[in-house]
């Protein structure tokens, strides 16, 4: 896995970069294949009062998905990038994350521009798509180096544009709006993305309905976002006890 400065500086200045996918084909092809196999019984679970069912299903896959995020090559990349020795997932998830079977999901114009954190909040995330998606499938877009600018000054310029739409009777609160400056991505499973979720990102409306799920989570510093415990006593009970210091450290189970 050969990560240049080039590279490094990308991700601090746009806030991305892709990269092949670190993994053995072995790996994911049977990452894909429990995925599958455990795709009805997800889509059939109430998840109307779990508002982390992606964060759930991650854990449900249990160690394969453990080992992916554990891999040391990529918690050293993270420590790179945020130039501390240690760090932690704060968040993760496997799934459709702009599925209208989540609520507040517009599906008939995509997920809405958001983003994950303010410039101070520093992370990195690792995205890997599990099916091929891009602008026809509701893929993700990317307001490049947004992750730099204040929270409000982003948000002015895109509610602007909504409003330039001539679509709105009074200020809107979801903004889907077209910025000449984003990049729209397609995530094809060959290819990794790191990035920062502090970047603005939405999605394109999926036009055919097909799957666009995909794997990520997000490490940080000490001292960061760490919202799995509940998602972890969800899925695995009280096997997580069982893990080592070091393992309920990284997945802030202390």
């Amino acid at each position: 896995m050969n990560v240049t400065d080039t590279m490094v500086d990308h991700f601090h200045q746009q806030g991305f970069f892709f990269m092949p996918c670190p993994f053995d084909a072995k790996i994911m092809k049977r990452f894909r294949e429990l995925v599958n196999e455990t795709e009805e019984q997800f889509q059939n679970t109430d998840w109307s009062e779990n508002k982390s069912a992606l964060t759930c299903r991650f854990f449900m896959l249990s160690e394969i998905t453990l080992e992916l995020a554990e891999d040391v090559r990529l918690v050293s990349l993270a420590e790179r990038l945020l130039g501390v020795d240690q760090v932690h997932v704060g968040t993760c998830g496997v799934g459709d994350g702009a599925s209208p079977m989540f609520p507040g999901r517009d599906g008939d114009k995509g997920l809405y521009w958001h983003a994950d954190g303010s410039p101070d909040i520093k992370q990195v995330s690792i995205r890997i798509a599990i099916d091929r998606h891009g602008i026809d499938e509701g893929g993700l877009r990317i307001l490049p180096g947004s992750h730099l600018l204040p929270l409000d000054r982003v948000k002015e310029e895109l509610v602007q544009l909504e409003l330039a739409s001539g679509e709105h009777d009074a200020i809107p609160t979801r903004l889907h709006c077209t910025h000449p400056n984003e990049t729209p991505i397609v995530m094809d499973p060959r290819w990794t993305l790191v990035w920062s979720p502090s970047c603005w990102h939405g999605t394109t409306p999926n036009l055919n309905g097909k799957q666009r799920r995909t794997i990520c989570w997000n490490y940080f510093p000490p001292g960061g976002r760490a919202t799995c415990k509940q998602s972890v006593q969800y899925a695995l009970g009280d096997a997580w006890q069982d893990w080592s210091d070091a393992r309920k450290g990284f997945w802030g189970m202390h």
